[in-house]
């Protein structure tokens, strides 16, 4: 979820607008671009909303729009952990400047990115420990092994000896 945009001045949606369009067009990360996009077009969406009410006090019409389905969200939790730590380190050196309302927006952000990261690390400490490649290794030898203990068995054993079981008489 974007954090509030509504105390933004039209200029700072402008900065932040950029800022994610730039993040959306990331052609390696296509969550991480999805989750961008998605935000950069709530904040579209919120200039757009400004944009008509400017209109509307002034007499005007607001232009028509057209009306489309939003594109499905990805969430701030489906992305992958380095990349969450990426955009946490990202927006981390864009919120260095103290009073200006477009880095106070950014560390709202960051905090939400943050609480992902927690829960991505909850969701990792409840998971089961995945065996080692060493452990897997050794298990598929010891099986080759049983494998080919009972093989050799099969081939020391005798054939059966029916000559003691007495010859059916069909009379």
């Amino acid at each position: 979820m974007t954090p509030d945009l509504t105390h933004l001045a039209l200029g700072s949606l402008d900065r932040l607008l950029a800022l994610f369009g730039m993040l959306a067009s990331l052609p390696n990360h296509p969550a991480l671009a999805a989750w961008a996009s998605g935000v950069q077009g709530d904040i579209a969406d919120e200039i757009v909303r400004r944009t008509d009410e400017i209109a509307l006090t002034l007499g005007e019409h607001p232009p028509a729009r057209i009306e489309s389905s939003p594109p499905d969200r990805v969430r701030l939790e489906a992305l992958a952990t380095g990349e969450l730590i990426v955009l946490h380190d990202v927006f981390a050196d864009a919120a260095l400047t103290p009073g200006d309302e477009v880095c106070a927006w950014i560390v709202r952000m960051n905090r939400r990115i943050v609480e992902a990261l927690d829960r991505h690390e909850a969701a990792q400490d409840r998971r089961p420990p995945e065996e080692s490649v060493a452990t897997m290794l050794d298990n598929a030898r010891a099986a080759a092994m049983d494998a080919e203990w009972h093989r050799e068995r099969q081939e020391q054993r005798p054939p059966s000896d029916l000559s003691g079981i007495p010859p059916w008489s069909g009379s």
